[in-house]
């Protein structure tokens, strides 16, 4: 697997790869940030701890935004219940005030 197909997730062919270092010589961007337009976003389901798993390890999505090869510009979309974001938003207030 090449860059080109880990940043966007699947694989490319050579016009849009010279799309793609076109956008970034023009824009004076990074090929993170160029690549994140056009990849699809990571989906995951939250378990109670606020946990996915991603390649064989258990992380968090702060810690999945280290990883990921499009860095900060990588695109998560986060599944909950409604319980468990209830939960985690009082106790996110719960710390606030201790």
């Amino acid at each position: 697997m090449n860059k080109f197909e880990m940043m966007l997730g699947y694989s490319t062919n050579r016009e849009m790869k010279k799309k793609i270092l076109q956008e970034m010589k023009t824009e004076g961007k990074s090929l993170q940030e160029i690549c994140a337009r056009y990849s699809m976003p990571h989906s995951v389901l939250l378990d109670d701890e606020g946990k996915f798993e991603y390649n064989g390890t258990r992380i968090t999505p702060a810690e999945w935004y280290k990883l990921n090869p499009l860095g900060e510009f990588g695109k998560l979309v986060t599944i909950a219940t409604r319980k468990q974001r209830e939960r985690w938003r009082n106790e996110s207030i719960t710390k606030k005030l201790v």
